[in-house]
């Protein structure tokens, strides 16, 4: 016998089957309340390892036990005090446990976490990995939401009554653990105490009851004169937050360096108050002003955290400011209607006054370079808002001034003459003839019904690297009027009186904002059937920034100041619109060439250069400064040229500061002659004027404010304002329209549209011009009562009647894109197309709120260069429309 050893190793093991055991889940709802006094909501659930549903496989469910509660309870406490004290104390307090216990253990994950556990060393050592695999969290939240005291009905209100508080408390906890953190600890408190009263209104009217006041409507102003010596209400809102938030991370491996824990803490206390004051009945002002603070108390002398502070310590510590901001606004209904003669105007005016104060990071309040210390202080802005509009009715103030047309009332009868009196015949027809020119003359001196004005003024300063703090109730630094919006300079006051930083190489820009916005309109009436709109606009925005330092006399160094913005104002550009202007030539283009020279003599002459001496004029006969590409000549030639007015005496200015107005005329008046009556239902003409200038960009030129009278590298002198483009946009929307029905409900439109933007280029001296024209022939008919037999009827005999609406739109539009050159004649044709569309709609009610549309669309367009492709577009279908209204 001999004995045989051996090794077997087995590769891979591999199972036979799925442990396909399920599982269970089960869910707990119970609501339940104690009449008013409180009210109980439970909820549960939990599911075992192995519970999924029937379409899941054994690999898709669940592999966790999870348990978890909730109960949330509402208790009115106020019950259980006296009812006379009218004491409302709503309390709320929820409490809820999750607990998912995982199948597998979370450190080794192909063994099963019972494995783990059976074979711990003992029962601590269970309980510590148990704990470990375990994800839990619990949350707790206690609540008193409105704490308040009911005011009794016949008891009079008064400033330091308990029932002007109202008092709420929020405290929520969370803690958890798992298999990656061992302890989190997260706590939120919040407080607030809210202060409210309102005075009732008492205004004073001193003169309301004198006599002589009441004879004259002219006394009114004065007779209804008011003020109130109380504010309308007062307001003052604290809110004290506390977050802390602690975090422990489990060391999973037991070797290496363990974790300390962690610790976030946000710690606030937050205010806000503010009135309402009518001063008078229309003079209205609102003041608010709101401020957070911060409460590092966690923080010891050497400013490092202190572990064992919990989340009320101090906690009613106001801390020190972090922002602080207020707005102020005063609204003004200024009362024309008291003054008779100006009563046919109404007027508001608007105020707003804002301020704000940010504090700046620690980071940047002590910074110590080259054994100077510096702080780089905080930011402090302002802005400024106005606004004014008015709307003025005309016709109170015809009829105050006794010019109204006369009524078309039948006129009096005469009465009989008497015994012995003397008969005068009266030509009738002479004295109609006298009324009719008479109204004529009215008609025209009252054509204007109505005019509104609105203008809007928005500006705004931020000043960074300001020094000073501010209190509880804000600052009146650095003036009194620039915490109420005022936007006067206040830089270098600030630096003399040591309120700026005095780092050399701070970098944060100074800035200030302006925009203006202008508004009008009127509407005219010539005659009954004649009405004009008139429209006019104007927009200037302007933005301003510099960097600066402060020497140490404290003189304020501006540096690198910098300006930029755009413009907008309505004008009228009709002289050109008709004038030729094609790829081979533009008789206002022509003008615009012309037009340099002239401009350019008379800007030699405003500057006191002699254009009669050679000496002063270059080649072409420019004068030296003012050449044929200057900006300063370019813009007021293209301006004369295409709004076809002199150069002799087009202004300079690149701001207009008046706009000029543009027109919607529509004309009714044909149906009162006798064959359009006939035969016309309705009959209307219609014109469409817009036309604006516009700076897309303008920017301030460094080089002018360094040397005004220098000279650029193109021999010109410098401009103060450099642009890159203007534009000039006219539309006629439309130039003509007819709109007719027919009185066998045929109906014809037929429109011609205008337009074209001109586009000047100061960089390269490039006009690009784009035009086009549009032909447009519409028409409808109505086919009535077209009958149809159909289930969808929504009637018993089955039958659908409705009218047919067919409507059909032809348009044929030309466009042309041509680019300019200046200085040597090459026009070319950059672009452009020739568009057909032919637009069909009929549409017919198979119900009362169901519609079946029918449409057609076809466009085909035809390019003007031989770079691009013709296109042709078809689209045609049904469409249902159902109006689910009554």
């Amino acid at each position: 016998m001999k004995d045989i050893k051996g090794e077997v190793w087995f590769n891979e093991l591999r199972l036979a089957d799925m442990d396909n055991k399920g599982g269970m889940a089960a869910l707990l709802n119970i609501d339940t309340n104690f009449a008013d006094l409180a009210t109980v909501s439970l909820t549960g659930n939990m599911k075992n390892i192995g519970f999924g549903t029937i379409e899941q496989g054994p690999n898709e469910r669940s592999r966790e036990d999870i348990q978890q509660y909730n109960v949330v309870t509402n208790i009115n406490l106020g019950k259980f005090l006296p009812k006379k004290w009218g004491v409302n104390v709503p309390f709320n307090y929820s409490v809820g446990e999750e607990i998912i216990k995982p199948e597998y253990d979370p450190v080794y994950e192909d063994i099963k976490l019972k494995q783990v556990l059976d074979n711990a060393e003992n029962a601590e050592d269970r309980k510590t990995k148990l704990d470990q695999a375990i994800d839990y969290t619990k949350r707790k939240s206690i609540n008193l939401i409105g704490v308040r005291k009911e005011r009794p009905t016949e008891k009079k209100p008064m400033p330091y009554d308990a029932e002007n508080f109202t008092f709420s408390q929020y405290y929520n906890e969370v803690e958890r653990h798992d298999f990656e953190i061992e302890k989190n600890k997260d706590q939120q408190s919040r407080t607030t105490v809210d202060y409210a009263y309102s005075f009732q209104p008492k205004p004073i009217e001193p003169f309301q009851k004198t006599k002589f006041m009441s004879k004259s409507s002219y006394w009114k102003f004065l007779k209804d004169f008011n003020f109130n010596y109380l504010p309308s209400s007062i307001t003052f809102n604290t809110n004290v937050v506390r977050q802390s938030n602690e975090q422990q991370f489990r060391q999973v491996e037991d070797i290496g360096i363990g974790f300390e824990p962690l610790y976030r803490r946000n710690f606030g206390f937050n205010y806000q108050y503010g009135f309402n004051f009518n001063l008078t009945k229309s003079l209205k002002i609102n003041y608010t002003a709101a401020s957070r603070n911060l409460v590092k108390n966690y923080l010891d002398e050497n400013n490092q955290p202190m572990d064992d502070v919990t989340i009320w310590d101090g906690y009613f510590d106001t801390g020190t400011p972090n922002f602080h901001m207020q707005q102020f606004v005063l609204n003004y209904e200024i009362p024309f209607e008291k003054i008779p003669f100006l009563s046919f105007i109404k007027a508001n005016y608007t105020y707003t006054g804002d301020y704000s104060w940010q504090k700046a990071s620690n980071a940047l309040t002590n910074i110590e370079i080259e054994g100077e210390t510096y702080d780089l202080g905080n930011t402090v802005q302002n802005a400024r808002s106005t606004s004014f509009n008015s709307t003025m009715n005309m016709e109170t103030l015809y009829k105050y001034l006794g010019i109204s047309k006369s009524s078309g009332s039948k006129p009096k009868p005469v009465a009989a003459p008497k015994p012995g009196e003397k008969i005068v015949k009266v030509d009738a027809a002479r004295k109609i003839n006298q009324n009719q020119f008479v109204d004529g003359l009215k008609g025209i001196l009252t054509s204007v019904k109505s005019i509104t004005l609105s203008f809007t003024q928005n500006e705004g300063t931020n000043l960074p690297g300001y020094l000073p703090s501010v209190g509880f109730f804000g600052s009146s630094k650095p003036t009194m009027g620039f915490v109420f919006g005022r936007q006067s300079d206040v830089r270098y006051e600030a630096a003399k009186r040591g309120w700026l930083t005095t780092y050399q190489e701070f970098n944060q820009n100074y800035t200030t904002v302006n925009t203006e916005t202008f508004k009008g309109s009127a509407n005219l009436e010539l005659t009954p059937d004649l009405k004009i709109d008139l429209l006019g606009d104007r927009s200037y925005s302007e933005s301003f920034s510099e960097q600066y330092d402060v020497g140490a006399d404290g003189s304020y160094n501006p540096r690198s100041p910098y300006s930029f913005g755009n413009f907008s104002v309505s004008t009228i550009l009709i002289g050109t619109s008709f004038s030729t202007s094609n790829e081979v030539r533009s008789t206002a283009f022509d003008q615009f060439r012309n037009n340099r020279l002239t401009v350019a003599n008379r800007l030699a002459t405003e500057r006191g250069i002699d254009i009669n001496d050679p000496a002063n004029l270059d080649s072409k006969g420019y004068p030296k400064g003012y050449s044929s590409s200057s900006q300063a000549v370019l813009l007021p030639s293209f301006l004369a040229a295409y709004s076809g007015t002199s150069a002799d005496n087009v202004s300079f200015d690149i701001f207009k500061s008046f706009p000029l107005p543009n027109w919607a005329i529509r004309y009714t008046g044909l149906m009162r002659y006798e064959f359009f009556k006939k035969n016309f239902k309705r009959f209307s003409l219609q014109q469409n004027y817009r036309a604006s200038y516009t700076v897309n960009s303008f920017r301030s030129n460094f080089n002018y404010t360094k040397e005004p009278n220098g000279i650029d590298d193109s021999g010109n002198y410098y401009s103060p304002t450099i642009m890159s483009n203007v534009t000039l946009v006219e539309q006629f929307n439309p130039l003509i329209r007819v709109d007719f029905e027919l009185k066998n409900s045929m109906k014809l439109l037929t429109e011609i549209k205008r337009d074209r933007a001109l586009s000047m280029s100061f960089d390269n001296n490039l006009l690009t011009e784009v035009h086009g024209v549009d032909y447009t022939v519409g028409l409808g008919y109505r086919i009535k009562d077209v009958t149809f037999s159909s289930r969808l009827a929504d009637n018993p005999m089955g039958i659908l009647k409705s009218d047919i609406n067919i409507k059909m739109d032809l348009t044929y539009r030309d466009s042309q894109t041509i680019v300019r050159y200046l200085d040597y004649d090459n026009n070319q044709l950059g672009g452009g197309t020739n568009t057909w569309t032919i637009n069909t709609t009929a549409d017919y009610s198979l119900s009362k709120n169901l519609t079946i549309i029918f449409y057609y669309n076809h466009s085909f367009s035809k390019p003007v260069i031989s770079t691009s492709f013709p296109i042709t577009n078809i689209r045609s279908g049904f469409t249902f429309r159902y109006n689910f209204g009554n």
